[in-house]
């Protein structure tokens, strides 16, 4: 009967300590939406929410050129029209299409279990 109520109490504690587990880990975002927060922090400015979404070399490199590399990659006054993703592994493409039809592609990785954008040379 102890037996019982040991293995019964270590079954919740155990469950407790994975659902605290849990809780303490951020969400897992898919690439297509780490490509909109990216694009939203691009829009704002926020290089704070730039962090969250983009590898460290990418938040440099936004740092460093700012506004002319922001140029390259936004289409100031179209909205998202479409996004595919491809992920193979660690890494991930995604595919912007934007309601005037023009299109991009961007490159992420996964980091600490996040999808980052990552921009190189």
């Amino acid at each position: 009967m102890k037996e019982k109520q040991i293995l019964k109490w270590l079954a919740v504690a155990g469950l407790v300590l994975v659902a605290f587990a849990m809780a303490g880990c951020p969400a897992a975002r898919s690439p297509s939406a780490t490509v909109r927060e990216f694009y939203r922090a691009l829009e704002r400015n926020d290089m704070d929410a730039l962090a969250n979404v983009a590898t460290p070399e990418t938040v440099q490199m936004m740092a460093l050129f700012g506004t002319k590399i922001q140029g390259m990659i936004t289409t100031e006054g179209y909205t998202i029209s479409s996004l595919t993703e491809q992920i193979n592994g660690d890494t991930a493409t995604v595919t912007i299409i934007f309601d005037n039809g023009e299109e991009e592609t961007l490159d992420l990785e996964r980091i600490d279990n996040r999808w980052k954008v990552s921009m190189s040379k």
